[in-house]
């Protein structure tokens, strides 16, 4: 099914009933819980750029993206963990995920 099809077929599905989009995608994908596999960052360790990515994601005034880079090993994927686990608890505490 190619992409564009299926974002306007959810918008369309999601407009007609008027839906939470973050609810309606839970129940049509049920995705699967992320395992805590690597753990994310230890903790106490890149306190400044979880600062600088928290910030970034309670702006509105800012780009779409936030660009991390490093070479292998350099914790890009313990970094995303982290702020991973850091949102879905915050969407959790708030009652928005269900």
């Amino acid at each position: 099914m190619p992409i564009i099809f299926l974002f306007r077929s959810l918008k369309k599905l999601v407009s007609e009933k008027e839906r939470d989009v973050a609810s309606f995608l839970r129940m049509k994908l049920n995705p699967q819980k992320q395992s805590s596999g690597d753990g994310g960052c230890l903790p106490g360790t890149r306190k400044q750029v979880i600062s600088d990515v928290e910030s970034w994601l309670n702006s509105n005034d800012v780009s779409n993206t936030f660009w991390v880079s490093g070479g292998p090993g350099t914790g890009k994927t313990a970094l995303a963990s982290t702020i991973f686990q850091t949102v879905s608890n915050s969407y959790e505490s708030h009652d928005c995920a269900n």
